[in-house]
């Protein structure tokens, strides 16, 4: 099972190296997080997934996240320890290590973004200082979970 964007959108990001980027997804019920996911439109550059908890609409703690990772086109799923979900919604963001590509939707003017400045080098914030906000695309980012 999956929650998020699983389904490749037709446009193609253009993301740039040293900001950590992504939305949010919810999750209806209680899940075991097993892998994070990103449909990528091309290879190349290397990218880290890490999924944040929400709290009051912005994400916070730092849930699971991948090792870096060489981005091949298509549907990447990166396993990730094992993790208890709960119910709600948690934000998907991605960091990479150079100019990237993934899945891309501008149809909703209402999508939340949130984003920061992140080397790709150094560890993943936790939790999550405030993040600047922008509205109107959503990303190929998803995680599969058992049931």
């Amino acid at each position: 099972m999956t929650y998020g964007n699983a389904v490749e959108f037709p446009g193609a990001s253009q993301h740039t190296p040293g900001y950590l980027l992504g939305g949010p997804i919810s999750v209806p019920q209680a899940s075991t997080l097993t892998h994070l996911g990103v449909i990528a439109k091309s290879g190349g550059p290397h990218v880290i997934l890490a999924l944040y908890s929400d709290t009051a609409g912005e994400p916070d703690r730092l849930v699971a996240f991948t090792p870096a990772t060489s981005m091949t086109a298509g549907a990447m799923e990166m396993p990730v320890t094992s993790t208890p979900l709960a119910p709600g919604v948690y934000w998907i963001m991605g960091v990479y290590d150079a100019d990237a590509s993934i899945g891309i939707d501008e149809s909703d003017a209402a999508a939340p973004v949130r984003y920061l400045s992140q080397s790709f080098s150094d560890p993943l914030p936790d939790p999550l200082p405030p993040a600047f906000s922008y509205a109107g695309q959503a990303f190929n980012y998803y995680i599969r979970v058992a049931e």
